[in-house]
């Protein structure tokens, strides 16, 4: 929650979009002026979710390495390089959400708009990320589709700044 306050609030022109969409979708009736958000209204804020998305890429949670087995029988094949079936494999989620070949040449950046402009490439970029799977009761995921945009409408922004 952190990284996605520092990342939007810092970026002037992010921070007016997403606050245009949340005041819309308050003016429309997609979300409550006051109290909760259920998570399926959070799901009609694109422009929330892609910069949810974008600052947990930039800021993954998790900062030690995720290991997992090659799988049996054959083992697999990374990067022309063969790894027998129970290899030990580690990947960090800081370095693969900033691969230019997938989240694209600005990759060390935060534009939200990645999400947004490609529905096949953003099914790719999710592939990547660590944190984007579908939600579990369990996960943080749902937790901050509730809590952001509750935080970002305007009745909250008069006591936060």
């Amino acid at each position: 929650m952190q990284s996605f306050f520092w990342l939007t609030l810092t970026a002037p022109r992010v921070y007016s979009l997403l606050k245009s969409e949340i005041d819309s979708a308050v003016s429309a009736s997609i979300i409550p002026p006051t109290g909760n958000i259920e998570w399926q209204q959070s799901q009609h804020l694109p422009y929330f979710q892609a910069c949810l998305k974008e600052a947990m890429r930039l800021r993954p949670a998790v900062g030690l390495n995720i290991t997992r087995y090659a799988p049996s029988p054959d083992g697999v094949e990374i990067d022309g390089r063969h790894y027998p079936a129970g290899t030990r494999l580690a990947v960090n989620g800081w370095v693969l959400h900033r691969d230019k070949g997938v989240f694209g040449a600005d990759a060390e950046f935060f534009r939200p708009e990645r999400w947004l402009e490609d529905e096949e490439n953003a099914r790719v970029m999710e592939r990547y990320m660590f944190q984007v799977r579908p939600p579990t009761p369990s996960s943080n995921y749902p937790v901050l589709n509730f809590l952001l945009p509750c935080l970002l409408r305007p009745c909250c922004l008069r006591f936060l700044f």
